[in-house]
């Protein structure tokens, strides 16, 4: 019995007899919960900055990616045109090769014959020329794009 009125006077001495330390005490807690409230408030505010930037730059990633998708089909078709180009100009250099070229340039009779197969060949020649630098900045182009792609 002893033991038992010791420890209700404890309990009794433990809880604060004042109302005024209980709603101090209270407002303690209060402060404190609203401090972990604006922290975590804080906190969510900082995750949604960090999500819409992410997903910002998700965005911008996937518009270059279609960019440099479209780059190398553009550049692949025009890679396959300039070849196209320039396999009928070797075609055609060929065939005149194939005819003998040194008769069709020096097989002629009058010198105005002889200027204007000359220069008919040299445009030729030149056109062919002009199609391999095009194919060349193609086949660059279209390497340029496949590294952007990958």
């Amino acid at each position: 019995m002893i033991l038992l009125c010791g420890i209700l006077s404890l309990a009794v001495a433990q809880q604060p007899d004042d109302p005024r330390e209980t709603l101090i005490e209270a407002n303690k807690q209060e402060r404190s919960i609203l401090t972990e409230i604006a922290d975590l408030d804080r906190k969510l505010n900082d995750l949604e900055v960090e999500k819409s930037s992410l997903v910002s730059q998700q965005q911008s990633i996937q518009d270059k990616k279609r960019t440099s998708n479209k780059e190398a089909k553009e550049a692949t078709l025009e890679l396959n045109k300039r070849k196209t180009e320039l396999q009928q100009s070797i075609q055609t250099l060929y065939q005149l090769r194939r005819k003998g070229l040194a008769r069709i340039v020096f097989g002629t009779e009058d010198t105005t014959t002889l200027r204007r197969r000359s220069s008919y060949l040299l445009a030729l020649i030149e056109l062919s020329s002009i199609r391999l630098e095009n194919y060349e900045k193609a086949m660059q182009r279209y390497e340029s794009a496949k590294l952007s792609v990958e």
